[in-house]
């Protein structure tokens, strides 16, 4: 958009075309970094980079669940903080990742570490969302009509947060051996107040099958290493807490393993 002056005061200039946004608050801005959602994927425009269609490993999660008969409810969340854009949307009553008590989802994308995220939790259901305001911090509305300001403290309105990540598969030998692991050594990097973490551990030997789940395992600062006994191709780590007054941030979780011959 430029100015031009009268008659039509500003002009536009077309950059990119079929790639409008899905709804009216589904993009933002964090500096010259501007990013949207369309109707099939995610976009981003940067002064002289032009426009981007972009790389998302979270796509299944909103594409496969959202509503398609709310679309006008889908709004971005600009998080500068913490370098994150994060898109809400409703989630269809017909998906099986609904829930009464977390109809709304959210992807998130930080654009300094280039990764996605995705979440559903009845604690962080937001229907509106300012990310600079008098009050300072991003400040989101929840469904009970409450403003809820972010990035102060460690709990959830009074309680405990509820979190909790997961890892993707990964192979501790080269994929064709089965392995057997007996030993975590958990790291939670740094800590504030003791945090109590449980630990869970899934193991499987093809894709797409059901997981054999080890744990949950709790662990506190105390915890030297947690003794477990899995056997697969291919494992994924787990951890979840919602102590109140806590904070913890990952730090370099280490798998004892050793090779167990091979399976057909």
């Amino acid at each position: 958009m430029t100015y031009e002056g009268l008659p039509f005061v500003f002009g536009f200039n077309r950059v990119a075309a079929a790639c409008g946004l899905v709804a009216q608050r589904a993009a933002g801005v964090a500096g010259t970094l501007v990013m949207w959602l369309g109707l099939h994927a995610f976009y981003r425009y940067s002064v002289g980079g032009g426009v981007v269609p972009m790389e998302c490993s979270v796509w299944d999660f909103y594409f496969q669940n959202f509503d398609r008969n709310q679309l006008g409810q889908i709004f971005c969340a600009v998080n500068t903080i913490w370098n994150e854009f994060a898109w809400f949307f409703p989630i269809a009553t017909t998906s099986p990742a609904y829930s009464a008590s977390a109809p709304i989802g959210y992807v998130k994308y930080n654009y300094v570490e280039n990764c996605w995220d995705y979440g559903q939790s009845s604690q962080y259901q937001r229907t509106a969302w300012v990310g600079h305001s008098a009050a300072g911090d991003p400040t989101g509305a929840d469904t009970a009509g409450l403003l809820q300001q972010h990035e102060q403290g460690y709990d959830a309105n009074g309680v405990g947060m509820q979190w909790s990540w997961l890892t993707g598969y990964f192979i501790l030998a080269e994929g064709e051996e089965y392995i057997f692991a007996d030993m975590l050594v958990p790291d939670a990097g740094e800590t504030l107040g003791n945090p109590t973490i449980s630990y869970t551990i899934y193991s499987t030997a093809y894709a797409n099958q059901t997981p054999t789940v080890y744990g949950p395992y709790r662990a506190d600062d105390t915890t030297r290493f947690i003794p477990f006994r899995a056997r697969g191709r291919q494992i994924a780590i787990g951890a979840s807490g919602s102590d109140l007054g806590t904070f913890n941030r990952l730090g370099a979780l280490r798998v004892r393993f050793a090779p167990d011959g091979r399976n057909g």
